[in-house]
């Protein structure tokens, strides 16, 4: 059946007679085209035709034809006896080529052909007959080559040829004079044509994703461009005033870039951080401020606070199995005497730490993975290396990563030999298997974009929006390109009295760090008046000094000359270097600056422990002076087995960190940012709520609670199910469903109930109905094991149709969503 409407065009700003056929499974045109006068837009998309009838150029009125989403192998001839048509739509079809008859289209002002299999740029569209053609699409191909033709071109606005496997931009492109938009993402590109700046009109550059190195000087002249996007790329400099003289920029995006100059963590604040940052150069030169992050990761007792300490002390160091463990994270400086200051994080290898250990993984730092030789099995690799590969690929995509094998002088020399050969071995074959899966899902992806609007109901994407499929293509397409960076083979030491390999391994930080493709922070340039006001608040940090405000990040500023609109600039730039913390779109936070997250991490160190009943013991005298011992144990029961902690008890175990409750409670609405904890709404398990209860989801116990009053096995009937699924394969991110219950529990109008069952978290919304609903929270994550061996986890989440999920959900299936990480 045919939708007949009148609407206006936008592009042509008329009214339109328009005829619909979209999404009807169509095989032929319907006899009911034919016999319709006038028509001026044809609806014909997401349907399987293979043709089209001669007849059907009797539509000699036609201005606009859509013919996406079929399975057209060639444009049908009809096609090109549309002498009126301005608008040509074949996105996602099987073209291969095009007739030359497509020139004697001269009314033609927009065609596209995303999504088809053109191995070559059409050549025929470049004779000289498509003069009036401004838009043209031509993404998602396998062009190589962009001719040199394309001048011939001249109405041209609009040029996007993004995810192909272009090599090289010629000149004559920017013979295009009238040219407002040039979109060449995912590409092969190494450089810009030089005279890039003839492009007088351009007002839109993306070209992130590909493999430039420069930009041309001439990028400088186009003065009317408002956005560029150059992220993905192999820059480390920037034409000198770049931001400054492009008047009308107000979009830049340059993240995963070598950048040295601007820094990067500059960059990455944007237009007018980059603007201050030139000004501030101007004034008084740069300054070269050597830091550099490294972060050691490992299993528990895999020996890395001993390898710390002997590199820190420069001494042989044995931390005690028991006493000596690190809680949650230690930070030590070294100056190896090169100019360089190395801040070292040993990262807690237990468990419980790995809820917070992820905050504290930046880019461009150094990451060091170690493992005890003497103990490791070729059975024991995901645990003990794997692990934290693919945790550093999930939060750092593209990190670099050298692994240290400690214990050295307890084993043989053919031991030592075996096992560094089975752990470069799965390096390796984690390493391919981890590319073969993404490969593997940007073909679904991709087959899944070519057939959009045709794809059954049980297809795992089916209901997916098109914008967020090629979202995700994108990013992972992003995620291909930026695997980790590994060194190769295994660095041994031993951190006993020979403290056989220290020496060597320092050296080699020492030079690797120097490499400025992997480490451009290192090699940053700041204006003074940054530098000064980095050193200001570093001087900030003192004991039980938490927090600064922001009007005290003002005066800072004042005193170091700086404006007070480039103040939130250098806040933000500190933060992204990880020297502060700084929370700008929270509302409770935005105010202060966190100058030293190393007392942060001690705050952890009070509340997440890997012996919870030493930390939580009525023998500490100020448990037995504020509590009796019933009520304590009641509380202790409650924060073991339900992670219940009432604020009274979270006052004593914080007793010695802070002066004042208003202190206090926001490193509380700290936490809650980081999704470590949510208020409970009501009374629970006889619980007086005197003041706030908070949960940590961390300290839930094994066991699921009965949840059959909130949660009925079978779906009401007034009511629909609807599943997502969330896959995650042989890797399941530490910590994330403790967040997940953190981010979602909230929202009090709203009765959230979680079980997880094997291999499957389930979690319903609806209204609330009573009040211990919130309180039908429960996890096995014992079972965490066995769903990596087998190779997939999955995550169902079930939620009442008709009311709205906090958990973000677009535009899926009535019944069934799914979401493959």
């Amino acid at each position: 059946m045919a939708t007949t409407e009148v609407y206006t065009m936008p592009r042509v700003g008329k009214e339109l007679m328009t005829l619909g056929f979209s999404f009807q499974g169509l095989r032929s045109i319907p006899e009911e085209v034919f016999q319709k006068q006038g028509v001026e837009a044809l609806w014909l998309g997401g349907n399987n035709l293979q043709d089209l009838p001669e007849k059907l150029s009797t539509l000699q009125q036609l201005m606009y034809l859509d013919l996406a989403s079929n399975d057209f192998c060639e444009c049908p001839d009809v096609v090109y006896a549309f002498q009126n048509l301005i608008g040509l739509y074949l996105t996602g079809n099987q073209l291969r080529c095009l007739s030359s008859k497509v020139g004697n289209l001269h009314k033609l002002q927009s065609l596209w052909l995303d999504n088809n299999d053109f191995a070559a740029f059409p050549h025929e569209l470049c004779d000289g007959g498509l003069r009036e053609l401004e838009h043209l699409r031509l993404n998602k191909n396998r062009i190589t080559q962009i001719p040199l033709t394309i001048s011939n071109l001249p109405a041209l606005k609009i040029l996007e040829l993004n995810n192909n496997q272009i090599g090289e931009v010629p000149s004559s492109v920017c013979e295009l004079t009238n040219l407002q938009a040039l979109s060449l993402k995912f590409n092969n590109i190494q450089h810009l044509p030089r005279n890039l700046g003839c492009l007088k009109e351009l007002k839109s550059l993306e070209v992130s994703n590909n493999r430039l190195e420069e930009i041309p000087l001439s990028a400088c002249n186009l003065k009317q461009l408002c956005a560029l996007h150059l992220s993905s790329n192999k820059l480390s400099i920037l034409p000198t005033q770049l931001a400054t003289q492009l008047e009308e920029l107000e979009s830049i995006t340059l993240e995963n870039n070598p950048l040295i100059q601007p820094p990067y963590g500059i960059c990455l604040q944007g237009v007018a951080a980059i603007r201050s940052y030139e000004a501030e150069s101007n004034i008084g030169g740069n300054v070269l401020e050597p830091r550099q992050k490294v972060v050691v990761l490992g299993k528990t007792c895999a020996g890395k606070t001993s390898l710390v300490k002997t590199i820190l002390l420069d001494r042989s160091f044995l931390a005690d199995v028991v006493e000596g463990r690190t809680h949650c994270i230690e930070v030590g400086e070294w100056s190896p005497g090169n100019g360089v200051r190395f801040e070292i994080y040993d990262f807690g290898g237990h468990p419980v730490y790995n809820i917070t250990s992820h905050f504290f993984l930046s880019p461009h730092s150094l990451n060091i993975v170690v493992v005890n030789l003497k103990t490791y099995t070729s059975e024991d690799y995901d645990e003990t290396v794997g692990k934290w590969l693919h945790t550093l690929q999930a939060r750092v995509p593209g990190a670099v990563v050298c692994v240290v094998g400690t214990h050295t002088d307890q084993c043989s020399q053919q031991e030592i030999e075996t096992k560094v050969a089975d752990i470069s071995r799965q390096i390796a074959n984690g390493s391919e298997l981890n590319l073969e899966l993404i490969i593997s899902q940007l073909s679904s992806l991709e087959d899944a974009i070519h057939s959009y609007g045709k794809l059954p109901l049980s297809h795992r994407l089916y209901g997916v929006s098109l914008q967020s499929l090629q979202q995700r293509h994108d990013q992972l397409k992003d995620l291909r390109d930026k695997q980790l960076k590994m060194e190769s083979g295994v660095h041994l030491v031993s951190s006993a009295e020979t403290m056989q390999g220290i020496s060597q391994l320092k050296a080699h930080l020492v030079q690797l760090v120097d490499n400025r493709q992997w480490f451009p922070g290192l090699h940053r340039r700041l204006p003074p008046s940054w530098v000064e006001m980095e050193r200001e608040i570093l001087q900030q940090r003192k004991p039980f000094k938490y927090m600064i405000t922001f009007e005290e990040c003002l005066e800072i500023g004042k005193t170091c000359n700086l404006r007070e609109e480039d103040v939130p600039l250098v806040i933000s730039y500190l933060h992204q270097q990880g020297t502060v913390l700084y929370f700008h779109d929270n509302p409770q936070l935005r105010s202060y600056i966190f100058p030293d997250p190393v007392l942060i991490i001690d705050i952890f160190k009070d509340i997440f422990h890997h012996e919870p009943t030493k930390m939580l013991s009525h023998s500490i005298p100020a448990m037995r002076a504020t509590f009796t011992r019933v009520r304590f144990q009641k509380m202790q029961k409650n924060f073991l087995n339900e992670g219940l902690v009432p604020q009274e008890l979270l006052e004593v175990l914080l007793r010695n960190r802070f002066k004042n409750a208003s202190d206090m409670q926001i490193i509380i609405t700290l936490m809650q940012k980081l999704g470590l904890y949510y208020e409970v709404q009501s009374k629970v398990d006889g619980l007086v709520r005197e003041k706030a209860v908070y949960r940590l989801p961390l300290y839930l116990k094994s066991e699921r609670p009965d949840v059959s009053k909130v949660w009925p096995d079978s779906t009401p009937k007034e009511a629909e199910q609807i599943t997502v699924g969330l896959e995650m394969h042989k890797f399941c991110p530490a910590g994330i469903f403790e967040r997940l219950c953190a981010k979602i529990q909230p929202h009090p109008q709203y009765d959230i109930s979680t079980r997880l069952a094997r291999r499957r978290l389930r979690l319903h919304l609806g209204r609330k109905c009573t009040p211990t609903i919130n309180e039908a929270v429960s996890r096995r994550f014992h079972q965490h094991h066995s769903c990596r061996k087998s190779g997939v986890f999955k995550a169902d989440i079930g939620v009442e149709r008709h009311h709205f999920c906090p958990a973000r959900i677009e535009k899926y299936s009535p019944r069934v969503a799914r979401c493959y990480l």
